[in-house]
């Protein structure tokens, strides 16, 4: 039924109640308010509220900022290790969660079953007791500082909130985060009200503009890597990791996986549901695994010769938590310069867009600096595509496939290869590590090459030069093509051919037992570029050159040419890419073979007097770095 009105709520007009679907409408409708998917509005409606939220915006001198929660203001855990650690006040791990609260969701994951409860040093015992004995607690942990980050920022921005978290989740954290509501108000938008469980859409909240909108959240690719976006470091209170409740990640974000593309899912129930239930089992395998306690054990532990690992019971113990994280204070001088740099040009009428605004910003972090990568890339990736080259052009930085004379820096995995060494020799070149580009990048500021300096290699700098190129020129020996030519070889793949070929290959192992005793070390560095560094000084260059899985590799070709095994992977790989497949189906059985062949030489072979221990190990994974991820 046709009908005119603006406005419509769950497929009825709002106005004169007539019953209404989107192709009646006659155009496309757009949900705007926090709360509800359900309201939507016509696009002419939805320019009107964009006029007046701008005019609102110009008057109070603000911008828009979505803010998410997970570990971009807040940390939270459902390990039951911290309600323990947190009733003991003579625990190490005591003062890092003197600021924890607690509260918790019923069975459903709806019903708050506990408000929201803070611990107190003189009532510790009785911190996150009673709720219901079905229901899930979650111990949150605020950001250093995150009090006067919000009350800040609140003055130059309209906060927003943006979660993957469950409506009963959001609410709570609120509560927590701004107990008196002054801060997000109603502008509180979980998962029930948005349109994915696996993406984060700024036109369902701004349909309309975003030029004033700032988003902050740990992941990009939520967000689809949205220019609006400062991207949060998730945690930076224990050293040895990136979250400050080791083990746990996002609850709200387990279902998602790492952090990756990932497509939008339609709005439906057949699609959220097995990512719901996904993620449900994902917090109570988290509850049962208690990941905080073994990480206190494994740190307190205490090696003692010829016997295993007992923790000391005089020992001091080391707290795993630490209170030192201060990513919020560089986040909040990002946003003023934002907020400061938009209005002085809306000031000198000019038009003026955040996005233009963070683009000059981060393309200053790195300007004039060339980069090379070594060890960093796997051969069979596009280097232009890869996230490392993307992400340090966004930020600047010109790219290079080789060490042509215009690079400035070399970031490599480490001294053994000969891109490394190549810079070595050229000089006038920074050869640093990977954290030199991930320090610059997460501070916004490039940082001092004197403290990222990658060692030169004394193994490779004792060949000549023309040891060297063939050094070099060994990595890439593997055509372009590789991927077309296998895709075009599959249809005639025999598969039992081609798991005899690894049979044979893993067997070969024991033949050769003898020859690798007088050249039993292999390089001490395999990268993803292939290359290798010499284990002894005084080994020649042909040792340099060939490992005893490169002399296998020699023997498997001469015996039947290039290997169809690895033909068919990376055309199966290719497949997989460019399908629309789920990426998490089972492995091939002929793969699941080959995995099972792997992991039974590696059990053979675990004695510690085993000489080849290392190789075993090199090569199973090397033999998993070629069979690709299902394995």
């Amino acid at each position: 039924m046709e009908c005119d009105h603006p406005i419509q709520v769950g497929g009825l007009c709002a106005v004169c109640g007539k019953e209404i679907d989107e192709e009646s409408f006659g155009e496309q409708t757009y949900a705007t308010l926090h709360s509800s998917a359900s309201v939507k509005v016509s696009r002419a409606e939805a320019e009107r509220i964009d006029r007046e939220s701008t005019t609102r915006l110009l008057e109070e001198r603000k911008l828009a900022l979505i803010v998410d929660l997970d570990q971009t203001i807040i940390h939270v855990t459902v390990d039951p290790t911290v309600r323990e650690w947190a009733q003991d006040v003579t625990n190490p791990n005591w003062e890092a969660l003197s600021d924890i609260v607690a509260f918790q969701l019923g069975a459903d994951g709806k019903t708050v079953s506990h408000a929201p409860e803070a611990l107190h040093k003189d009532d510790a015992k009785s911190f996150a007791t009673g709720g219901d004995e079905d229901g899930c607690w979650y111990f949150v942990k605020l950001r250093p500082q995150l009090a006067s980050f919000l009350a800040a920022l609140a003055i130059k921005f309209e906060l927003h909130v943006y979660t993957m978290g469950t409506r009963s989740y959001a609410d709570c954290i609120c509560r927590i985060v701004d107990p008196t509501g002054k801060l997000f108000g109603a502008r509180i938008l979980s998962r029930d009200e948005n349109e994915s469980m696996a993406q984060k859409s700024l036109a369902r909240l701004f349909p309309v503009n975003t030029s004033m909108v700032v988003i902050i959240d740990d992941r990009a690719d939520v967000w689809s890597w949205s220019p609006n976006l400062i991207k949060v470091e998730p945690c930076m209170w224990y050293t040895d990791a990136d979250e400050f409740f080791v083990g746990i990640g996002d609850i709200n974000a387990g279902h998602l996986g790492p952090s990756a593309p990932t497509p939008a899912l339609p709005v439906s129930e057949e699609a959220n549901a097995p990512l719901a239930e996904q993620q449900r089992q994902t917090i109570n395998e988290q509850v049962d695994a208690r990941p905080l306690a073994r990480l206190h054990e494994e740190k307190n532990a205490v090696q003692q010769e010829g016997e295993p690992e007992t923790v000391s019971a005089t020992a001091p113990q080391q707290a795993v938590l630490h209170n030192d994280d201060t990513n919020l204070d560089l986040i909040q001088s990002l946003l003023e310069q934002i907020h400061d740099e938009w209005y002085r040009a809306h000031d000198a009428h000019k038009d003026v867009d955040v996005k233009d605004i963070i683009t000059r910003m981060k393309r200053t972090v790195l300007q004039g600096c060339v980069l090379a990568f070594s060890g960093l890339i796997p051969l069979n990736e596009q280097p232009e595509r890869s996230a490392i080259w993307t992400t340090a052009e966004e930020f600047g930085a010109q790219c290079r496939r080789d060490l042509t004379k215009d690079v400035t820096h070399m970031v490599a995995a480490s001294a053994g290869t000969a891109k490394a060494e190549e810079a070595f020799r050229r000089g006038g070149v920074h050869v640093v590590f990977p954290a030199w580009l991930n320090d610059s990048l997460c501070q916004w500021m490039r940082q001092s090459e004197e403290l990222y300096c990658v060692p030169r290699s004394d193994r490779l700098a004792t060949l000549d030069a023309s040891a060297l190129q063939d050094l070099a020129s060994s990595v890439h020996a593997d055509p372009e093509n590789a991927d077309e030519v296998a895709l075009d070889d599959l249809a005639n793949m025999d598969w039992g051919e081609a798991e005899d070929e690894v049979e044979a290959f893993l067997e070969d192992e024991d033949d050769d037992e003898d020859d690798d005793d007088t050249n039993s070390e292999l390089s001490q560095s395999q990268h993803t570029d292939g290359s290798e560094a010499p284990s002894e000084a005084g080994e020649s260059t042909d040792d340099l050159l060939q490992s005893p899985l490169s002399r296998r590799r020699q023997a498997a070709a001469q015996r039947g040419g290039p290997s169809k095994l690895r033909q068919s992977i990376l055309a199966e790989d290719a497949e997989d890419d460019s399908s629309e497949s789920d990426a998490s189906a089972a492995p091939s059985p002929k793969r699941a073979r080959t995995h099972d062949r792997v992991a039974s030489l590696r059990d053979e072979r675990s004695a510690p007097e085993s000489e080849d221990d290392g190789f075993l190990d090199e090569l199973a994974h090397e033999m998993e770095r070629e069979l690709g991820d299902d394995l």
